[in-house]
């Protein structure tokens, strides 16, 4: 009964008599006691129903909605399409809600009594309960699902010997009895001696002896089987009594003979009736000599034979015919025109536009409308939600993910709650309550409530830098330690100290391959400074430091400069292999004092092998002929008193209009390489146009040039000559001289100042690139 209070707005009154008693459910009887005291709340609306407005109840979870609710509900997209709409609590779905009824759906709009349950109307239910019962609910008119049937049910067993009873609310236990089921087996001769079972009866296993239709031919089967067909003919007598059936083994009367004067009156082509009467069917039949024209099997061509007893034939003529996509045609054979397949795939873009139809000789080639290029795929694809998309391939984006979550969604503490049903992938209600959890360091959390880890803690601090060398100000207490910046200078297994910045972790990278890397000084058991022992010839290792082998193994890779006599020839070896060249000098050279010694005193002396040598003057790069050749020329040129000073040249016009800051630029590029030791330069990549400026200039430096690579990236390559040397003046220099032997633009304005006479002759003086064509145009800017 309800509890009176004084706050009701409710008059108290008696409940209904059934309210509580048996025929009612669990939930009939709660929802019932929440309506009639006025607490059951509308889960849409979530106000208090009363006895005035008008409900609707889902028919699956039986939860009550005001009317109104409901039909804002079934508006929205979320609540469904069409005529129905979904239950906003369970996803039911329902047919449209329009009429207000009672709960047992047999009176419309009902009226309130005080001594009924609100919104109903007072009868008994009489709805149905389930496919299986047939007794209707004897409960007054209720909301909630209806009591159970009480009524017992009695019912024979399996073989129905005895009987047995249930409850018509339980399915059917399908009772048996201990008595043997004594049924007829499917042989009709036998009876079934299992006990008492359900289902039909187990074939009879006895075995006899069973004949074929035709009698010819038996064998031993289970007991029920019916008549079998051999595979021999018939041979039974035929009506007319002179021909045997040819039909193979059937059962029942052979068919009429094929020859009986009753079913033959024309010849065999039945083009000519037969003129005499035959009596017997072994009278002959004439044949009357025309071509036999009976429609062969193929169903396009007929027979060309004479006219014959017995069956056409098959078809033997070839015809072209063409395969069900139309893409191939050929010739086949009549009876397999109709069949004829080729085996090109279709790979037409089924409906989706995403497949290709991958069928052999499709019919619908070329034609995406056709029903067998709807594609029946499952899209398949992960929606946003982590769902896959449940629709059949599509094109474009799919749609939003149909599933709802039924629970409540609350913020990690519990404040902010989101209610059911709520679209999928919907996230935790977002809270400005301030974090609960306790951080490891102790220090006061700053930011929102949240779900997962907090982040880092930005509280600053004092600490020691990773490699504890001193204490660093205002670090942030969640980055975990920071760098002073200094050197490490940890000592590493092989001696050495680490030379790289205050870091965090090892001082060497364990991970396998990490040596190689240039990110990492030490690799395991390996490290990457150099070895830095002194070497046998003074030098110091230079190879990567090898600390678990032995001194033996350190090499010195430094680069010594050898020069011959004249200091003309020069060239950088290895100092290893100096040392091997400057021994083989001086053994040779001691060979050579000993052989002078000998010719000298007549004899050899072979006990005197420790000659003095002066290794100052060994020549250990002797001088070839080009070094022979100068040193002749040079002599001559003293002799000779030639001139022998750096080479004057004039410089071409162009280079005289080139860009200077250019040109500077190129001339430090050459005169750095004239000094290197190197014999080619390649230039960075650049346009035809500057190409053809440092072609030009190099002949001045007597260097070879060429092009190399393609465009974009085409470059000019200078090799050093004999003669490659720098000439006087430098372009930059010539380009602002005064001179007329050095700037032919300076010759031309000098030109220009004698009369018109002279200044109609050509121009002529020393130089590259010089034409009158070129003399002209410079004059006419000059001039105008």
């Amino acid at each position: 009964p309800c509890p009176s209070t004084d706050t009701s707005p409710y008059p108290t009154f008696t409940p209904h008599p059934f309210i509580g008693s048996p025929p009612f459910s669990k939930l009939s009887n709660s929802r019932s006691e929440q309506l009639i005291c006025g607490k059951y709340v509308c889960a849409s609306f979530l106000d208090v129903i009363n006895h005035q407005p008008a409900v609707w109840s889902c028919k699956k979870c039986y939860r009550i909605f005001h009317l109104y609710c409901i039909k804002q509900w079934a508006k929205t997209e979320e609540s469904g399409q069409g005529k129905s709409f979904r239950c906003p609590f369970c996803q039911n779905t329902s047919e449209k809600a329009e009429v207000y009824y009672c709960f047992c759906g047999k009176v419309r709009d009902p009226k309130y009594d005080p001594g009924t349950i609100p919104h109903s109307c007072g009868d008994l239910c009489c709805a149905k309960r389930g496919d299986t019962c047939p007794h209707p609910c004897p409960a007054p008119c209720h909301p909630g699902p209806c009591p159970p049937c009480s009524v017992q049910i009695q019912k024979p067993c399996a073989c129905g010997k005895s009987t047995y009873s249930y409850g018509c609310d339980r399915p059917d236990p399908h009772t048996t009895c201990a008595s043997v089921c004594g049924k007829s087996l499917n042989c009709g001769k036998h009876t079934c001696t299992r006990l008492c079972h359900t289902g039909p009866c187990s074939p009879c296993d006895t075995t006899a002896m069973v004949s074929c239709a035709c009698g010819k031919d038996s064998k031993e089967t289970l007991c029920g089987t019916p008549a079998y067909q051999c595979e021999n003919p018939c041979g039974k007598s035929q009506r007319c009594g002179e021909h045997k059936c040819a039909v193979v083994c059937h059962a029942g009367n052979c068919p009429p003979c094929d020859m009986d004067p009753a079913m033959v009156d024309a010849c065999p082509c039945g083009k000519l009736p037969l003129t005499s009467k035959r009596v017997k069917c072994t009278d002959p039949v004439p044949l009357c000599g025309n071509v036999c024209d009976k429609a062969l099997i193929c169903g396009h061509h007929s027979c060309d034979r004479e006219c014959h007893f017995g069956l056409c034939g098959t078809c033997d003529k070839r015809v072209m015919a063409k395969c069900l996509c139309r893409q191939v045609q050929q010739k086949v054979d009549c009876t397999a025109r109709d069949t004829f397949r080729c085996e090109k795939v279709c790979k037409t873009k089924m409906s989706c536009g995403k497949h290709e139809c991958m069928a052999t000789c499709c019919g619908g080639r070329g034609n995406a409308a056709l029903p067998a290029h709807i594609c029946v795929r499952v899209c398949g694809k992960q929606l946003p939600c982590g769902h896959p998309c449940p629709d059949i391939c599509h094109p474009g984006s799919c749609a939003p993910c149909t599933n709802v979550i039924t629970h409540e969604l609350r913020c990690r503490c519990g404040t902010e709650v989101l209610i059911p049903p709520l679209p999928c992938s919907t996230l935790a209600p977002p809270c400005n309550n301030a974090c609960q959890l306790t951080r490891p360091c102790g220090h006061t959390s700053h930011h929102k409530c949240h779900y997962g880890d907090c982040p880092p803690c930005g509280t600053l601090v004092n600490q020691l830098c990773f490699g504890g060398h001193v204490e660093v100000k205002n670090v942030k207490c969640g980055s975990g330690g920071a760098s002073c910046r200094r050197a490490c200078k940890k000592p590493l297994p092989c001696g050495h100290e680490c030379p790289r910045r205050c870091h965090t972790g090892p001082c060497f990278d364990a991970t396998p391959g990490a040596a190689s890397s240039s990110s990492a000084m030490c690799g395991p058991d390996v490290c990457s400074l150099p070895c830095g022992k002194a070497v046998d010839c003074g030098h110091f290792c230079q190879k990567k430091c090898h600390a678990h082998l032995p001194d033996s193994v350190c090499r010195c890779s430094s680069r010594v400069t050898i020069e011959c006599s004249c200091s003309r020839r020069k060239k950088m070896v290895s100092c290893g292999e100096h040392g091997a060249l400057l021994a083989k000098a001086i053994e040779a050279q001691r060979k050579k004092n000993k052989e002078a010694k000998a010719q000298k005193e007549g004899e050899a002396n072979d006990d005197d092998d420790e000659d003095d040598v002066d290794v100052a003057k060994i020549e250990i790069l002797e001088c070839d002929n080009d070094c022979y050749h100068e040193n002749r020329l040079q002599i001559l040129a003293e002799r000779g008193k030639f001139y022998t000073g750096p080479r004057r040249v004039v410089y071409s016009l162009t280079l005289h209009e080139a860009d200077y800051i250019e040109t500077t630029r190129l001339e430090k590029k050459i005169e750095a390489f004239l000094a290197s030791s190197d014999d080619t330069l390649l230039l960075p990549a650049m346009k035809a146009d500057k190409r053809a400026i440092v072609h030009e200039l190099a002949q001045y430096y007597n260097l070879k040039t060429h092009s190399v690579d393609e465009e974009p990236n085409r470059s000019v390559n200078l090799t050093k000559t004999f003669d490659t040397s720098t000439p006087t003046p430098l372009l930059s220099t010539a380009i602002y001289s005064s001179r007329t032997d050095e700037n032919p633009k300076k010759l031309i304005e000098m030109t220009l100042c004698y009369p018109r006479e002279v200044r109609l002759r050509v121009l002529a003086f020393a130089g590259t690139d010089i034409s009158i064509r070129k003399v002209g145009t410079l004059l006419a800017k000059q001039h105008g």
